[in-house]
């Protein structure tokens, strides 16, 4: 069987990523010493390119619960993202904002970029 399509992936992935109209920062968690488990410092990357849905509302399962998401995001390929991570939305729409978010599930790879679903915290939450 021959493959769909054999075009060039690379413009599929630029194309998709010059639709991201938002900006945001991927937070990695560094544990505080001590025996503390909660006590996490997140650290935020630089300022990338991303696409934000907050109509994107949907449900979601990791195989033990369900979880209501409050939003969906659009990352490049070559950004590096776990469901560890967390997002900090830092513009909508040319518009500067600080909304915090937590990664639900594990990221989900397509052909043009990663698909995160999103819980909205409060604040920037150690947990």
């Amino acid at each position: 069987m021959a493959e769909a399509y054999t075009g060039d992936y690379a413009a599929i992935r630029s194309a998709a990523e010059s639709t991201f109209r938002d900006k945001c920062k991927i937070g990695t968690a560094t544990r505080a010493s001590g025996y503390e488990p909660n006590a996490l410092t997140w650290t935020y990357g630089s300022e990338i390119a991303c696409g934000f849905d907050a109509a994107k509302s949907t449900e979601v399962s990791d195989g033990s619960a369900a979880t209501m998401t409050d939003a969906v995001m659009r990352l490049g390929l070559s950004n590096t993202v776990t469901g560890h991570n967390r997002i900090q939305v830092t513009e909508r729409n040319t518009t500067d904002v600080t909304e915090y978010y937590a990664i639900i599930g594990e990221p989900r790879r397509g052909l043009s970029c990663w698909v995160l679903n999103l819980k909205r915290l409060t604040g920037n939450s150690a947990i």
